[in-house]
């Protein structure tokens, strides 16, 4: 096997799990905004004591 260090996409197939509905998701560009929490940050100030991850909550493991 050669290590190319370019992206190849892989297909993916999820099975199993509850069936339960999915979350309806976010629409990119429109997730996120300039002051949302996590996006614009100062890693070097005196305030820096925690990061909130940005963006919608992330899908529960039970639809998986």
């Amino acid at each position: 096997m050669k290590l190319t260090g370019h992206p190849q996409p892989q297909q993916v197939k999820v099975s199993g799990g509850d069936g339960g509905q999915l979350p309806a998701g976010v629409k990119i560009p429109g997730a996120y905004s300039a002051s949302d929490p996590g996006i614009l940050i100062d890693i070097w100030g005196n305030s820096f004591k925690e990061y909130t991850i940005p963006g919608p909550a992330v899908i529960d493991q039970s639809f998986f």
